[in-house]
């Protein structure tokens, strides 16, 4: 049996085009994140999360105006770390957003659901994939929404 893979993986071999650059663009986002995180302390580090990166500024988005003070004192901190990352050509502000996660939103997140029209569109999409490995992983998401019971 294989090593399991991220999805993300099988889908980046299977497709070209605006959906693969949106793809890389998107591993690109997570790897830049990952190490941004490790310039903040854990605390104050998981209660903010990257969203984008769009015309040399970051914004970054923290679930309270307490952690989003906090990361305001690290502003120059993270600059001076994405210029070593990424150049002077990288960014060259950070925005800091708050964004309250209530918690209706943190059990929602805790399982996520699969509409039956979703469901649908995602064993379409694995009848048509080539790579039995992407395929599968399709049919085995597909397959979530008929066992949790939904219609």
């Amino acid at each position: 049996m294989s090593k399991p893979r991220a999805i993300i993986e099988l889908l980046a071999t299977q497709f070209s085009g605006e959906f693969e650059q949106t793809i890389q663009r998107s591993e690109k986002l997570r790897q830049l994140w990952h190490r941004l995180r490790r310039k903040l302390d854990a605390d104050l580090a998981s209660h903010c999360q990257l969203q984008n990166l769009r015309d040399g500024m970051l914004i970054i988005a923290c679930d309270s105006t307490a952690w989003a003070t906090r990361l305001r004192y690290q502003i120059p901190t993270l600059l001076e770390a994405m210029h070593h990352i990424m150049g002077h050509e990288g960014i060259h502000d950070i925005q800091i957003r708050v964004q309250p996660v209530s918690q209706k939103t943190q059990q929602q997140s805790a399982r996520a659901t699969l509409s039956s029209h979703g469901a649908h569109c995602l064993k379409q999409c694995a009848d048509t994939i080539s790579d039995p490995a992407l395929r599968q992983a399709l049919e085995q998401l597909a397959k979530r929404q008929c066992n949790s019971g939904e219609s």
